[in-house]
């Protein structure tokens, strides 16, 4: 295949010796369609590479310098359409992007034209507008802060009231300059939404949240309805664990918002993720959208370069014996030409590889349907040079991943510059039978509001509910927290001093839990499991085809035997064998040898094996 002369590690990384074996009753026949759309506008093939590169950022790359609307694939829709049309449903399919720039252009696309989607950003409870403007009237109870005031009032007039921000400067600016917050909450009230804030200044976290959200009705629109919850259930379990402070969890709140998420699972809507977040997963139906990374560094790309052998002395400080050891350099073509140039190539060399493989990725998540939607880079001239001389694409032409499907369909001889779509394979599947309707949330609440007394507000998402603080507060809990920072018995401290230091425990409980867990992790049937040098894994995440995952509190590997131990509090329970089988069985399943399961009861310091 082409660059095996320049990159070795290619075929030693797609050699005979490494393949994904496929599980029993693979389901075979399915379709894959390549799909070149160099006529849509495309973007600077540089920036591009550059995008690449921020994938892993917190934000969907960024909008301000990006054009999203250069994303809009009018085909994307048609082969969504189509699949429904066949029988699927929305959440049998996924669309995986290189660049999380990519995942917001075509989730902005699919939204503006009906189809309901989840994707990193919309499952975040700061995606919710309902829970921004509870948050801003928590803050604005807490500190007179200027800046909040104004954002609650814009909140306030474009969701509340779907009207324009700010209607009013003048009533506006002497709302957010007065520090008392009286008149505020009386300009909600001329506004028709009943505040009381006397109450509002008295109430604890939850009750407030409660207060809130009821008095500006929030629940009524459905769409929040799912964020609210999970927002109330978030409020629940931090007051269980640290506190009912509002002004806590504000500081809790800000430190987290990008983590927080809904539970998408019985959602009915495309999913739209990065190639990176689906490893492991599968998918009914896959489209990969701009299928054109780089896999050459460009630039503005950065590397790092080890310097010791390097004896320059530009390096070096003058009378001195100190130099430079380390630096990042622009990844030019002149490195070839220098004394880093063995590890300019092997940087090169990664890259590609990287490349290659989030190629891979995306091409072995989906089981019925895979289509890819691509661009290849030949100029014009190029392209007619190529059709004048009948010549095949040659693999030094080859420029992105985009050129590789157009040399590889050129070497089945199917390719044609004038061509845009291929099938490599026509899958016959259609779902015939009438798929499960998919159940939307259905929020349960008690209409019992009684403010004046405590709130009465209850919620229940169809979890069990979690309003018994003592559960949360028992030592047994606070020690299995602590247990995850644990692997040999000299981390004792330092997991202790962490509790600690995130408020999980107070400092004059230190001495109380580090001679609990010293006695834990020193029982005769534990011991040889925290010693110093053991190979373990604490929380390691078991993820499985279906998308389901589970998670061991520990495992040790030995070269004979693996050992699973689970952390319970309260008293022995019969789910508790199973549950520790089950992880038991996933391991076998996975290649590893024999384990052993241990149920480890903190309240008894106790230890038993199940077998």
């Amino acid at each position: 295949g082409p660059f095996q002369s320049d990159f070795p590690l290619l075929e030693k990384a797609f050699d005979d010796s490494y393949f994904q074996e496929k599980p029993i009753n693979v389901k075979t026949g399915a379709t894959i369609k390549i799909v070149f759309n160099n006529d849509l506008e495309s973007g600077d093939s540089e920036i591009s590479t550059f995008l690449d590169n921020t994938e892993n950022s917190e934000n969907f790359g960024d909008e301000a310098s990006s054009n999203l609307t250069k994303f809009e694939d009018p085909k994307i829709l048609e082969t969504i359409n189509n699949s429904l049309n066949d029988g699927f449903v929305l959440n049998d399919i996924a669309i995986l992007c290189r660049r999380k720039v990519v995942a917001k252009g075509i989730a902005n696309y699919l939204k503006n034209n009906g189809i309901p989607i989840i994707s990193s950003d919309s499952i975040l409870l700061f995606f919710s507008n309902s829970i921004n403007f509870v948050m801003d009237l928590l803050e604005i109870t807490t500190a007179n802060n200027q800046l909040i005031r104004y954002q609650s009032l814009c909140h306030f007039h474009k969701f509340i009231l779907n009207g324009e921000i700010p209607p009013n400067e003048g009533i506006i600016h002497e709302l957010v300059e007065n520090e008392d917050i009286l008149p505020l909450f009386a300009y909600f009230n001329s506004n028709g939404f009943s505040i009381d804030s006397q109450l509002v200044t008295s109430y604890s976290l939850y009750e407030l949240a409660e207060y809130l959200i009821y008095s500006f009705r929030l629940l009524e629109n459905k769409s929040e309805q799912e964020y609210l919850f999970a927002f109330l259930d978030e409020i629940i379990s931090f007051k269980n664990r640290k506190s009912n402070s509002v002004h806590e969890f504000i500081e809790y709140w800000h430190l987290n918002k990008s983590k927080l998420s809904i539970n998408s699972k019985n959602k009915n809507a495309v999913t739209i993720t990065t190639i990176h977040k689906s490893k492991g997963l599968q998918y009914p139906i896959v489209l990969v959208p701009e299928a054109t990374w780089a896999f050459k560094m460009l630039h503005f790309d950065s590397i790092w370069v080890h310097l010791s052998d390097v004896d320059y002395e530009e390096f070096s400080l003058k009378n001195t014996t100190s130099s430079l050891k380390i630096a990042t350099l622009n990844p030019k073509k002149e490195l070839n030409h220098t004394l880093i140039k063995q590890q300019f190539n092997a940087e090169e060399e990664l890259y590609f590889l990287e490349a290659i493989n989030m190629l891979y990725v995306a091409t072995t998540r989906a089981v019925e349907r895979l289509y890819i939607f691509t661009k290849h880079s030949f100029s014009e001239k190029k392209i007619a040079e190529i059709k004048a001389n009948k010549s095949k694409i040659s693999e030094s032409s080859i420029q992105n991943i985009g050129d590789i499907f157009c040399h590889f369909l050129d070497k089945k001889e199917e390719f044609d510059f004038d061509r845009n779509e291929y099938i490599l394979h026509e899958g016959v599947t259609i779902k015939i039978s009438k798929p499960e309707k998919i159940h939307e949330f259905e929020p349960i609440f008690l209409h019992n509001y009684n403010f004046e007394k405590t709130s009465q507000l209850r919620v229940s998402n169809g979890k069990l509910n979690a309003l018994d603080s003592e559960f949360y507060l028992e030592k047994g809990n606070k020690i299995h927290k602590i247990l995850a920072d644990i692997l040999t018995k000299n981390d004792i401290e330092q997991g202790v001093n962490k509790a600690i230091t995130t408020g999980e425990i107070s400092f004059d409980e230190k001495n109380l839990f580090e001679n609990n867990l010293y006695n834990l992790v020193n029982l005769p049937d534990l011991s040889q499991y925290f010693e110093v040098g053991v190979n373990a894994k604490n929380e390691m995440e078991i993820l499985l085809p279906d998308g389901n995952s589970y998670r061991p509190d520990r495992v040790n590997f030995a070269q004979n035997e693996t050992t699973i131990i689970d952390y319970k509090t309260g008293h022995e329970r019969p789910e508790y064998s199973s549950q520790l089988r089950h992880y038991g069985n996933l391991l076998s399943e996975m290649g590893f040898p024999t384990p052993k399961k241990m149920l480890v009861y903190l309240d008894e310091l106790k230890v038993v094996e199940v077998v």
